[in-house]
């Protein structure tokens, strides 16, 4: 069975959804950036704050070859995994890519507790906030869109979600 990649922008729930998913599918799971994390040694702010984005795009290149040797794993992509570096295209050569979709608005509400770990908003000063996420998601979108599948997240809840991941892959 293929790989499924979730995508989408940070604070849409995949790395939630991608265990629960994976634990109902027997699959592995991999967090491309807490992959990225463990390899380094070093958080997300740290790699970012050390070294710079370039580092860190190709940190993800890097572990995209890796995980196309495996199968049947469930991988939770980074917010910018896939808009870089042709990723997407690739992932969709050799797996499903399924897209979480969130307005920026409700991405904003989603991610205005939690801006720890998230080196690209944490920066941001808090009133400039909800315009970044908006301006991000925006530039981020067209890659997003290019998955095999999209679900319109904003009314549904976790299990509704995870239901309807589930009937597009069995589908495929």
């Amino acid at each position: 069975m293929d790989n499924i990649y979730l995508v989408g922008f940070m604070g849409s729930g995949k790395s939630t959804l991608g265990k629960k998913l994976s634990e109902i599918k027997n699959y592995e799971f991999i967090d491309t950036d807490k992959e990225i994390e463990k390899k380094n040694s070093m958080t997300i702010n740290q790699i970012f704050k050390n070294f710079d984005e370039s580092f860190f795009r190709q940190e993800e290149l890097s572990l995209l070859k890796t995980i196309l040797k495996q199968k049947k794993t469930i991988i939770s992509t980074g917010g910018g995994f896939v808009c870089f570096n042709n990723i997407m295209k690739t992932i969709k050569k050799n797996g499903i890519s399924i897209y979480l979709k969130y307005s920026s608005k409700n991405l904003y509400k989603r991610l205005k507790e939690n801006y720890q770990g998230r080196p690209l908003i944490n920066k941001i000063q808090e009133n400039k906030r909800e315009e970044f996420i908006s301006e991000l998601l925006q530039k981020r979108e067209k890659f997003y869109l290019e998955s095999n599948f999209v679900i319109d997240c904003l009314s549904l809840n976790e299990d509704d979600i995870l239901r309807k991941i589930n009937s597009l892959i069995s589908t495929t």
